[in-house]
């Protein structure tokens, strides 16, 4: 039976790329005359999206100008960001095993691609798919999954967010959630994920389980 196709998020999943995520986020608030301090991002970047939008009365046709700033902003920062090191180390053992790897993210795939080759981890993954909506990721993964030919059985999502989980779960596919990116662990699990990963080194032992 062929391994299963592993699908990625990016940022804060990959990537350890939230503090400039949230300068990020502080900059595009001070752009449209928001009144935010660091204080205040630190406070909210780790609470479900759609409490963020509440608490800061964000209208919703803003979203995809902030997401435009957020993609324009995050390729000039690309260059400062690292990939998390467990998980540097845990993608070859996965490509090993067989697996086939791909990323989804609200990202732009250039951005993506520029960071794979800078830090050499290109050979690990065999598609990319980038500029999903903040909260269009449920589509895109469908989408995805035609683009591939995958049956939802035959791959995972993992990501870091509360949203990553709904977007697996609104189209029937299993979601491994993770524990050190945006949302915490404790707020993951009211979600339901399938499994939850709280170090990169436990995705080993959780793909062991399922295949």
């Amino acid at each position: 039976m062929p391994r299963l196709t592993l699908i990625f998020d990016f940022d804060s999943t990959l990537a350890r790329s939230l503090p400039e995520v949230k300068k990020i986020f502080l900059e595009i608030a001070l752009e449209l005359n928001y009144p935010a301090d660091q204080k205040m991002i630190n406070r909210l970047i780790h609470r479900e999206t759609k409490e963020i939008i509440k608490e800061v009365k964000l209208p919703l046709w803003k979203l995809p100008k902030i997401e435009r700033l957020f993609r324009l902003k995050m390729e000039k920062s690309i260059e400062k960001i690292k990939p998390f090191p467990e998980m540097k180390s845990i993608l070859p053992k996965v490509k090993e095993q067989g697996y086939r790897l791909g990323i989804l993210t609200s990202n732009n795939k250039k951005n993506v691609e520029r960071f794979l080759k800078k830090h050499h981890l290109e050979d690990y993954f065999d598609f990319i798919d980038g500029g999903s909506s903040f909260f269009g990721k449920a589509k895109k993964l469908k989408k995805l999954l035609r683009k591939e030919k995958l049956e939802r059985n035959e791959a995972v999502y993992i990501g870091d967010e509360v949203r990553d989980i709904q977007a697996a779960q609104k189209i029937k596919m299993r979601v491994i959630a993770v524990g050190w990116g945006v949302n915490p662990p404790q707020l993951l699990l009211k979600y339901q994920p399938d499994f939850l990963a709280k170090k990169p080194k436990d995705l080993l032992k959780i793909l062991n389980k399922i295949c």
